[in-house]
Formats: structure tokens, C-alpha cells, sequence
């Protein structure tokens, strides 16, 4: 008797929810827009005017013994100096036109970690990776001659011009990085118009340089989109509390759980059927969700797995603050502004676009561990968004993630026991 009002009423929350558009549109067009949105403004790199991270690997031997020159930047008169430390510099401080952001976060690399500089590359930790090379130096001292060749002051200095290399003679800088990166196309872009200043000195001469760039490598590593997708899927998880709120209060304002009380179905057969149909409709929702996801550049791979498990203990979570709604709100107007005054924060405040600062409570590392909770960890969805994040991204193994397992299905095992007790004693049981 009980499992087939328990297959009645699934199919009748399921026929509800179809037929209330409004639930239908929250629970799974909306995200998906959402996530289009979010895939088409950040799917390709970071946005402009930030500080692109680049390598810089200086292999550079400075200027040859014996060889005297004017320094062009510090008007000092040196020898055995090594040109590429002004030029790295200017790198260093260079911003943005029309404001002060610098355009580049630059990583010098020891002479001994190309290889880490080219692996950094394929993983995205760097963007753009510029390689000078030994001569450097002498390129650079083969576009002064060029360039002040007629300069008397300047030939005093260097007293013979056979010492400096021919005005022919030429250097090659190597950028590398991926073409399909935008930052990439803009590193490359001032990466080249640094380099033929830093060697035209100011004329309309670019001499004793070629820069080389190498567009064509083939770089994994995460986008903004990629950040950010994880937080998208909680983000259309939470969306579902409107619908679980309406849905519940909606029985009642039509007299439904009165006829069911009536047919003596008990109150865990209403609500096991209600968590049923949420689960049926989450699990059409977020393989969409997912595949909307990859079908906008989020890498597919098996954690997806581990993320619907995530995103399935939330829901519980979530359904159970539905049923607190459901128990407290007077009507289905005031339960939707309840559910969407609740969603909406929450999905910020748990970090689903961004970090939000998260104050720790130490004191509960002494009783849990060593293991703390932080202020915002009392929200189901916290540390479902560092799951899904971690998961999704393979920044942490799962052995690492327990904790915030187990503190999400703490939580979202709490919420509904609470919001059953709620809403049973508020409209289920009799007077």
C-alpha cells in the first residue's frame, strides 16, 4: 500500500513540477542559460587589463671583456654589464595604457630550470614564456653602433668601433605560449613592441634583434570558465530550493495534503516521495548542467562522477531548507521570496564566482581534530562548491577532500531531518 502512494505521489510532484512553468524555467532552463552566459563571456582566458603571469628564462653573457660603453638608460659608462637586467626591468614595471596595473606578473627562471619554465608553460602556471639568449648583450650593442655611429661623444667612449659587434649582427628572442589564448595574443603582442623600443632606443631604426614566436604549443590548464563552472552546478542546485518551497506549500493551499492524510498515507511516504522526485529531476538536471559545461571548453574526465555525488548530497540538503520554508511560510508567494532571498546569498557567500573571505573558528580545531570550521561552513553549500571545485579541477585528491565530505552530508542530513520535523508538525499532522 505505502510503495504505491509513494509511486503516486512521485508522479504527481513530477506532474506538478512540469506544470508550474516557473519551477520548470528555475530548475533547468535557467541554469543552463546561466552557464552558457558565464561559457561564452569566459570560455577562452582571464579578463583584459590584469597582470598576465609570464617566464622569463635569461641566458644572457653580458657584455665581452674588454668592450666599453655607454649605458643608454643610466647614462653610465660600463663594461663587462649585462644589458638584459634594464631590459627585464622595463618588463617588470610595464603597466597597462591610461593606468597604473602592471601587464605583467614576470617569473625569472635560473638558468638550470628551462625545463620547469616549459613545463610551467604546458600547465598554464605562465602564459607566455620569453627565452633571451646569450648574446643578447651583443645584439643590443650592435644597435647602438648602428644608431649612433655618427655620435662623436659616444665613438670618445668606445674609442674603436671594431670592438662592437657589425650593425648587422643580430640576436634572437624567443616567446613562446598558445595561439588560443587571448592572454597569450596580448603578452606576444607588448612582449614584441618592449623589445623593438628597448633596441630601436628611441629612433625609427630596430636593429640588432628577431624575435621568434612560437604560438603553435598545445597548453592544459583552467580557465576563468573552468573556476568558475563548479560553482555554476551549486549555483543550479540551489535554484531547486524555489521549487521545492512552492511545490510543498502548494499542497497545502489546494487541500492536496489534506485528501492524503486522509487516505492515511504517512507522512514519510509524502515526504520520501517529494525527496524522490527532486532526485529524479536532479539527475536530468546536472548531466545537462555538465554537458553544457564541456560543450563550453570544461575538460570532460571521470571526476564528473565524483561531482554528481556531490551535487546529489546538497540537494538533500537543499530540499530540507525547502521544508523549513515550506513549515514557516504562510502562503506560496512568501515561501518563493523566502527561497530566493536564501539562494541567491548563499551562492555567493559559499565562493560559487568567487572567494569570499571566511573567517576560521580555531577553537574548533581542538575538538574535531585538528580539522577547523570557518564561519560560512555552516552553509551545505560551502563546502559543496570546495568539493565540486576540486573535484571537477583535480586540484586535491578525494583521500584529502573527506572532511568536507563528511561535513556535507552532516549538514545536508541535518537540514532534512530538520525541515521534515518542520513541516510535519506545521501541516501534516492533525490538530
Amino acid at each position: 500500500m505505502q510503495q504505491k502512494m509513494l509511486y503516486s505521489l512521485t508522479v504527481s510532484f513530477l506532474k506538478s513540477f512540469y506544470r508550474n512553468r516557473v519551477a520548470f524555467f528555475f530548475l533547468l532552463i535557467f541554469p543552463l542559460i546561466f552557464v552558457g552566459v558565464f561559457g561564452i563571456a569566459f570560455q577562452v582566458s582571464d579578463p583584459l587589463n590584469s597582470p598576465i603571469d609570464i617566464g622569463i628564462v635569461n641566458n644572457d653573457q653580458g657584455i665581452p671583456e674588454g668592450i666599453i660603453t655607454l649605458n643608454p638608460f643610466t647614462e653610465e659608462i660600463v663594461s663587462n654589464g649585462n644589458f638584459s637586467k634594464d631590459f627585464i626591468s622595463i618588463l617588470e614595471n610595464a603597466t597597462y595604457p591610461n593606468n597604473r596595473t602592471k601587464l605583467f606578473n614576470a617569473k625569472v627562471y635560473d638558468l638550470a630550470d628551462l625545463e620547469k619554465a616549459k613545463s610551467d608553460l604546458e600547465n598554464r602556471v605562465i602564459l607566455a614564456l620569453l627565452i633571451i639568449p646569450q648574446d643578447f648583450s651583443l645584439g643590443f650593442l650592435a644597435a647602438i653602433r648602428s644608431i649612433f655611429a655618427d655620435d662623436p661623444i659616444l665613438q670618445n667612449i668606445t674609442q674603436n668601433w671594431a670592438k662592437y659587434p657589425e650593425s648587422t649582427y643580430s640576436t634572437y628572442l624567443r616567446i613562446q605560449g598558445d595561439q588560443s589564448l587571448q592572454q597569450f595574443s596580448i603578452a606576444n603582442t607588448a612582449l614584441r613592441r618592449i623589445t623593438e623600443e628597448f633596441f630601436s632606443l628611441g629612433s625609427s631604426k630596430i636593429i640588432g634583434v628577431t624575435i621568434i614566436t612560437d604560438s603553435n604549443l598545445q597548453t592544459e590548464g583552467s580557465t576563468v570558465f573552468d573556476f568558475i563552472f563548479p560553482g555554476l552546478v551549486i549555483f543550479g542546485i540551489l535554484q531547486t530550493l524555489s521549487a521545492i518551497t512552492t511545490l510543498a506549500i502548494a499542497d497545502v493551499e489546494s487541500g492536496l495534503l489534506r485528501r492524503i492524510k486522509i487516505t492515511q498515507a504517512s507522512g514519510t511516504t509524502y515526504v520520501a516521495s517529494m525527496i524522490l522526485s527532486q532526485l529524479i529531476l536532479s539527475l536530468i538536471q546536472l548531466p545537462i548542467m555538465f554537458l553544457t559545461g564541456i560543450f563550453f571548453g570544461f575538460p570532460a574526465n571521470s571526476r564528473m562522477w565524483y561531482g554528481l555525488v556531490v551535487a546529489i548530497l546538497l540537494m538533500f540538503g537543499i530540499t530540507g531548507i525547502g521544508f523549513i520554508l515550506a513549515g514557516f511560510a504562510e502562503n506560496s508567494d512568501a515561501a518563493v521570496g523566502l527561497a530566493n532571498i536564501i539562494s541567491v546569498p548563499m551562492a555567493f557567500l559559499a565562493g560559487s564566482f568567487f572567494i569570499v573571505p571566511n573567517p576560521e573558528l580555531k577553537w574548533t580545531a581542538r575538538i574535531m581534530g585538528g580539522h577547523s570550521l570557518r564561519v560560512l561552513d555552516f552553509l551545505p553549500a560551502t563546502p559543496a562548491v570546495r568539493l565540486m571545485r576540486t573535484t571537477l579541477l583535480g586540484t586535491q585528491s578525494l583521500r584529502n577532500s573527506w572532511f568536507d565530505f563528511v561535513l556535507l552530508a552532516t549538514l545536508s542530513a541535518t537540514y532534512l531531518v530538520i525541515g521534515l520535523l518542520t513541516y510535519s508538525r506545521r501541516h501534516f499532522q492533525s490538530k
